[in-house]
């Protein structure tokens, strides 16, 4: 019996030391992590929103570029925000905001103009019929004439709209590339769509023409998966002047060409219209390699 005890002893210890051993495992496994309550608390700072306004929220893990995030998507009474927050460091590599109520107003506005729009229809046929039947001259005219006044514009310039982009962002001119702005129509209103590079992050935004409010904004982390080992991208002119080189007899006046980034690499992406042929063609931005090209005829 004591013989027994013996060989039970050491076989418990053993098993009392393996069971230790998984858990301090498993503990350092998720100690490597942040807590879903720090992500939560991350984003709510970033978007300077207290708990307490947030109306609900949706937190579940998933993986992005490679890296596993926390993907949190909340809503306040105004906005909804989504948030990609890596796991390991808290990094915030996606943010986004969207303005709720500009667009539910916006859409209010439409349906109350569509309303008054056949109220006035309706209204002006009555008053064609009554001064048909009477032969009485109508007012309307020199109403409708004297209420005719020119709108002054109080629309932001792109100029303006670029600041406000970069101020949010908290990026310098400097340190930005590929700066897009274009007129587009967002939420039932004019608006500037401003997108650009900055570090390993792309930046887009929506601005509305008519107050520079930020009506959306988007940010997503990006690997740089250019070759090239060198920090110095080519111009967008020596681009320029790569893929003309290729085209006998065509100028900058038949070529269009943006800085693009896609799947992490840098790249400048465009076309060359020039004797009923159509080029395309894509360049690496740091090398000055061509990476694409392409040619169609033009009926």
């Amino acid at each position: 019996m004591k013989k027994l005890y013996k060989l039970c002893y050491p076989l418990l210890a053993v098993t009392i030391l393996a069971g230790c051993s998984n858990g301090m495992a498993n503990t350092a496994s998720d100690g490597s992590y942040i807590s879903e309550d720090s992500a939560k608390t991350t984003a709510y700072n970033h978007a300077n929103v207290n708990e307490k306004d947030v109306a609900s929220i949706q937190l579940t893990k998933d993986k992005e570029n490679g890296k596993d995030v926390y993907s949190i998507e909340f809503y306040t009474k105004d906005k909804k925000y989504d948030y990609d927050i890596d796991r390991s460091t808290g990094e915030i590599l996606k943010n986004e905001s969207e303005n709720l109520t500009s667009a539910m107003n916006n859409e209010k506005n439409t349906d109350s103009k569509k309303n008054n729009t056949s109220t006035t229809v309706n209204t002006t046929s009555n008053s064609n019929n009554k001064t048909t039947a009477s032969n009485t001259p109508s007012n309307n005219t020199n109403k409708s004439s004297s209420s005719n006044k020119t709108p002054v514009s109080t629309s932001i310039t792109k100029e303006k709209a670029k600041s406000i982009a970069l101020a949010h962002a908290k990026v310098s001119e400097s340190n930005v590339k590929g700066l897009k702005i274009e007129n587009d129509w967002e939420h039932g209103q004019e608006a500037y769509s401003v997108s650009f590079y900055a570090g390993n992050y792309e930046y887009e935004y929506d601005i509305a023409k008519s107050n520079g409010t930020i009506l959306k904004a988007d940010k997503d982390y990006e690997k740089d998966n250019n070759s090239s080992n060198s920090n110095s991208m080519i111009s967008k002119d020596k681009a320029m002047s790569i893929a003309l080189a290729k085209v006998s007899g065509a100028t900058s006046s038949n070529i269009y060409i943006e800085l693009e980034k896609d799947d992490g690499r840098y790249t400048y992406e465009g076309e060359i219209n020039f004797n009923n042929k159509e080029y395309e063609f894509e360049i690496d931005a740091y090398t000055g390699n061509i990476l694409k090209w392409e040619v169609d005829s033009i009926d």
